[in-house]
């Protein structure tokens, strides 16, 4: 045998002992998560961190040279002949440096290695495992543990000696293979499945009932059978001998309806004329299968009292069972023959294969297409108010500002001349807006007594005039408006108190349009950025005067907002507050009466909370889906403490639906 055989053989012993031993280090740890915690995730998680934690360890088996350089190291005599020999460059001394190896028997190493990786974690995990089972037993028994007890009194005899098997059978259109559930205590399954019990006691001694209504049992070769089918509503089954009981919990699971979507048209259709082609595409999907799936068109013409209706089927089709489909058709609108005026409502439907108690069939949510009748009233225009002048010239200062920073920021990629005259263009627009304000401020005279001749067109440039110019016009403006003087003594000018922010902004303009027009932009934003504030305050600067003096609102601070004082105030009785429901009270006395059963007899503590399971998956399936879990635990004699405590947990926190708001109470 060659050198690389033998080496090749070496490293297949290693790689073996290498996953064994991962295998077994992963159920060392996986195994006693699951009997503890009695969490199956967590066991899945545990496992899949200490498998790929042992593989990447021992990665070097899987590769040659490596696995030869760990054998030439624990056989110094090779004197590194195997590593050489391995070497597809060495060929031509290939025959030389195996009769160097021949007499080392390095494959005994590989070997003995490979039995280590696997016997040590196979001890270690054989004495966790029973290490764990014989605390979760002990933990189990004693009392005052803290841990649920699983049963500590001894069942009565043939208590649970009723063994029975259960084949479930789906109906034939859900594809699904029939189940065979050795001793169950819970049966899920789709409605109108075929139910089959089988039992090995005499047929005389069995009574079945099905929620109160006896069931036929027949004589079976091995003992007896009852067939039954699986109800639409949760039920338990009684299976009854002289002396014992066993309850049977059937959860049935309804054939959901199709699910069906329009994709194309996306919206509602309004066409000028019936002609042409219309794109239809729409989605199907069921939980079993499709069996048929097609458009429905329903075409109404007419006004008033007289209409007509008139429904279209289009491109029946078999969907052959599949789950999800997707259909287009190009639809012709000159083949349906419309009117202007009528109205189609269109839409896709699907039905089911489901043959107990029948088809399920769906549609998706219609659109509408309209063709536009031959009147005036189809159309309507809209005519669009521009903005208040105040908001206008918000807008196009802020707009100023924005072309101002963008020629900033293009500065220094273009040449002086360039960005004189892009400024200088800013700065007309802006000489332009300047305008605009300081006839804004000759316009509010108008409130202040300005009428007839005095108009506030006085025949001035006001762009042209410097903001102390500006000023004086305005005043003299308004005293030959109001004939009379202006009394500054007394405080501030009407003039100045309405067109203070306007006033402002016509400065701040006329200095920004200075830098613009230098060709120096950054040196203008501050201005401008002063001239946007005084136009968005001047949109607040009208001032309402009122006739008379308003009576003043005494308001308590402290109390409004809770902060008053609380030394020498005794607290009062707080006030309970009611069930927020009592039929979740009501479950939850059940509950724990069927806990403090659990003590003494296990078997009757699983009834109780098998029935209570049965009453909850109509009204209350959130609450009954952490039963369950628990039930399972229990019936597998395991420490059900946390799905106990979750199902506990779900049931001290309804989910309720108030119509207003709920009492307070006086805080302590």
């Amino acid at each position: 045998m060659t050198v690389l055989a033998r080496l090749l053989r070496s490293q297949r012993a290693l790689i073996v002992g290498s996953v064994a031993g991962a295998v077994l280090w992963t159920a060392a740890f996986a195994i006693p998560v699951w009997l503890v915690l009695g969490s199956r995730p967590w066991a899945a998680i545990v496992a899949t961190a200490v498998l790929a934690m042992s593989l990447w360890r021992r990665r070097a088996v899987f590769e040659a040279d490596r696995v030869a350089l760990w054998l030439e190291e624990r056989h110094p005599e090779l004197q590194y002949a195997l590593i050489t020999a391995i070497d597809p460059a060495t060929e031509s001394a290939r025959s030389a440096l195996e009769h160097k190896v021949a007499p080392v028997a390095f494959e005994r190493t590989a070997y003995r290695a490979a039995s280590r990786l696997a016997l040590v974690p196979l001890v270690i995990a054989g004495a966790a495992i029973i290490a764990t089972i014989g605390m979760t037993r002990l933990g189990a028994r004693r009392p005052g543990s803290g841990v649920v007890l699983t049963g500590t009194a001894e069942p009565k005899p043939g208590d649970s000696a009723i063994r029975l098997t259960v084949t479930l059978t789906p109906p034939p259109h859900t594809r699904l293979p029939a189940e065979r559930l050795p001793d169950p205590i819970r049966v899920a399954g789709v409605t109108g499945s075929r139910i089959r019990i089988d039992g090995s006691a005499p047929a005389n001694e069995i009574s079945i009932q099905l929620d109160n209504r006896s069931l036929a049992v027949a004589t079976e070769a091995s003992g007896w059978r009852a067939d039954l089918t699986m109800p639409s509503a949760p039920a338990v089954v009684r299976v009854r001998t002289s002396a014992r009981e066993r309850l049977i919990l059937l959860e049935p699971r309804a054939d959901s309806l199709p699910v069906v979507r329009l994709d194309l048209p996306e919206r509602d259709t309004l066409l000028s004329r019936a002609t042409g082609t219309l794109p239809l595409t729409a989605s199907f999907h069921d939980d079993f299968g499709l069996a048929e799936t097609w458009w429905e068109l329903i075409v109404s013409r007419g006004d008033g009292e007289n209409f007509e209706f008139r429904t279209v089927t289009l491109d029946r089709a078999a969907a052959g069972s599949a789950r999800t489909a997707t259909r287009s058709l190009a639809l012709s609108l000159d083949s349906l023959t419309l009117s202007p005026g009528d109205i189609v409502l269109l839409r896709a439907v699907a039905r089911d294969g489901n043959t107990s108690p029948g088809p399920g069939i769906a549609g998706s949510d219609p659109r509408t297409i309209r063709i536009a009748a031959n009147r005036q009233d189809d159309s309507l225009d809209i005519e669009v108010l521009p903005p208040p002048e105040p908001l206008a010239n918000l807008l196009s200062q802020r707009m100023l500002i924005l072309l101002t920073e963008a020629l900033e920021k293009k500065r220094p990629r273009l040449a002086r001349s360039a960005v004189v005259t892009e400024s200088a263009r800013i700065g007309r627009d802006q000489t332009s807006l300047r305008r605009q304000i300081g006839d804004l401020v000759f316009a509010r005279l108008e409130d202040l007594g300005e009428t007839g001749e005095h108009s506030h067109d006085d025949g001035h440039d006001h762009s042209a005039m410097t903001p102390e110019e500006l000023l004086r016009a305005a005043e003299a403006a308004n005293r030959h408006a109001t004939g009379e003087s202006l009394d500054f003594a007394a405080g501030e000018s009407p003039v100045i108190a309405v067109n203070r922010p306007l006033l402002e902004a016509y400065h701040a303009m006329w200095d920004a349009t200075r830098e613009l027009n230098q060709g120096e932009p950054r040196a203008a934003l501050p201005h401008m950025y002063a001239a946007l504030d005084a136009i968005q305050r001047a949109r607040l600067a009208d001032r309402i005067y009122l006739r008379g003096r308003t009576r003043p609102v005494v308001v308590d601070v402290a109390k409004v907002r809770l902060v008053g004082k609380r030394d020498g105030i005794a607290p009062g009785p707080r006030t309970p507050q009611p069930s927020l429901d009592p039929a979740v009270k009501r479950i939850a006395e059940r509950f724990d009466r069927a806990l403090d059963l659990l003590g003494q007899n296990r078997d009757a503590a699983i009834d109780s909370l098998l029935l209570l399971r049965a009453e909850l998956l109509t009204d209350h399936p959130r609450i009954a889906a952490p039963l369950a879990q628990a039930i399972d635990t229990l019936r597998t004699d395991r420490d059900a403490t946390a799905a106990l405590a979750r199902a506990r947990r779900a049931i001290g926190q309804p989910t309720t639906v108030r119509s207003g708001l709920r009492r307070w109470s006086t805080a302590p």
